[in-house]
């Protein structure tokens, strides 16, 4: 439930900020989190997303910028 809880926190992250944009105390919590889990019954990825979400978050924001340059790089309007 928890892991569950985890997963759609990030889709509506993702889906309000356009990457996810955990805070520090948000950053605490999933790792917190994390301890109560039974992870044998859940991907490694998820485990690593939750055991690391500093990386997570880096990751995700890099992804955003360099789809928006090439967004705007590309696909600018008034051409």
């Amino acid at each position: 439930m928890i892991i569950n809880c985890f997963l759609e926190g990030r889709k509506l992250l993702r889906k309000k900020k356009g990457y996810y944009r955990y805070s520090e105390s948000m950053l605490n919590d999933i790792q917190n989190a994390l301890a109560c889990c039974d992870t044998k019954i859940v991907k490694k990825k998820i485990i690593l997303k939750m055991k690391y979400p500093h990386i997570d978050r880096s990751i995700s924001e890099i992804r955003y910028k360099t789809i928006s340059a090439f967004k705007n790089l590309f696909f600018r309007k008034g051409f």
